[in-house]
């Protein structure tokens, strides 16, 4: 833990990582557990009471920094009204689609109970206006709000984002949502592509005693967008970017195309990472790597990488 110490002092102290956290219902995830105090969270959450309790939890502290705004992220700025749902992880700009969920039992949890109107705010007016700095990593979660989301963050989607974990919709379940295809092209336009699937949700007919069924019909699902090899050739001096789009893959279980961007990189630019550290890397993949099934697997990658960073120095 000592030596992993020193890493993170080395690499990650002057080195942050910018995290953009759209739909922030209970809190960021845990991939970032071993790195938070090296993260910024710039937190989104349009239930105002929901926004409150993470910014007085322990988020506060555990983060370099955190924010939470009660702001719903959209295409244009100005009053938009929000369905509030039965289960409030629900709620939406849009009305949830009757006709779609007959019959499945998840309708309930997003029936309307109520509505209110929120500030929307276009994501670039935000973040770019404020100086925040390049930001690396995107989770959204906004239930139909997708492409609005990226619409209005045109520049940091194009230029800055480097990895984007979203949750998405294969049905209608809400109406005039956009769904999986319309996201997954929008992302395509901006120079993403679909790097996997994290699970996909299917439910069963209220025929069927079973709520969640991978026999029933597919729903939803969180997917993770990464960059293009050539995203970094335009960037080639900037090596710490790179770096930390290196520890994201990690972090998310993704060696293998770590190492396909690297090689990439090294091909197209002519620019090395310094001396022997794609060797190194190389090694560790096929010595230490295995499929991360645990945490305590995921940390032991986090930390085996930090010391190859280490070799930086």
């Amino acid at each position: 833990m000592a030596e992993s110490n020193k890493v993170l002092e080395f690499f990650l102290n002057n080195n942050h990582l910018n995290i953009i956290d759209i739909g922030a219902r209970y809190g960021t995830q845990d991939n970032f557990k071993d790195i938070e105090k090296y993260c910024n969270v710039f937190a989104f959450e349009p239930d105002e009471k929901e926004c409150q309790r993470l910014s007085a939890s322990d988020l506060k502290t555990r983060y370099r920094n955190y924010t939470c705004n009660p702001f719903i992220v959209g295409d244009k700025n100005g009053p938009q009204t929000i369905n509030i749902t039965e289960n409030p992880g629900g709620s939406s700009i849009f009305l949830y689609n009757q006709e779609e969920l007959q019959g499945f039992k998840y309708k309930e949890s997003i029936t309307p109970v109520d509505s209110k109107v929120v500030e929307t705010r276009r994501l670039d007016d935000i973040l770019l206006s404020s100086g925040k700095g390049s930001m690396d990593y995107a989770n959204i979660d906004v239930h139909g709000s997708e492409c609005n989301v990226i619409n209005g963050g045109d520049r940091i989607f194009e230029k800055d984002v480097m990895f984007v974990n979203i949750e998405m919709w294969f049905n209608e379940i809400y109406k005039g949502q956009p769904v999986f295809r319309d996201v997954d092209a929008l992302l395509a336009q901006k120079g993403f592509k679909l790097l996997s699937f994290t699970k996909i949700r299917h439910l069963n007919r209220e025929s069927v005693k079973t709520f969640y069924n991978i026999c029933g019909e597919a729903f939803w699902t969180n997917v993770y967008y990464v960059r293009h090899p050539d995203f970094f050739f335009e960037k080639s001096d900037d090596t710490n970017r790179f770096i930390r789009f290196l520890l994201l893959l990690h972090l998310f279980a993704h060696p293998g195309y770590a190492l396909h961007v690297l090689d990439r990189f090294e091909k197209e630019t002519g620019i090395y990472i310094p001396d022997d550290f794609s060797s190194l890397y190389r090694t560790f993949i096929k010595k230490h790597y295995t499929p991360p099934q645990s945490y305590k697997m995921k940390k032991f990658l986090y930390q085996k990488l930090m010391q190859l960073v280490h070799k930086l120095s």
